[in-house]
């Protein structure tokens, strides 16, 4: 995928979010959508994201 008009939204330490317009060409003409990206550097540990952090406090993450 190619993501046009690009913006850097946010960078901390080996992470960024980047936002832009994907437009697709269908038979009904072209089509954008908006897509944001959360991009790290390889090799980085993914953080837990703030749901997953919720569940477990809640207990609701147990198994």
């Amino acid at each position: 995928m190619e993501l046009a008009d690009v913006q850097v939204d946010a960078i901390k330490a080996s992470r960024m979010v980047i936002k832009g317009i994907e437009r697709r060409q269908t038979e009904r003409g072209v089509v954008e959508f908006a897509q944001a990206w959360r991009c790290v550097q390889a090799g980085t540990p993914l953080l837990e994201t703030s749901r997953e952090r919720f569940f477990k406090q809640s207990g609701e993450g147990r198994q």
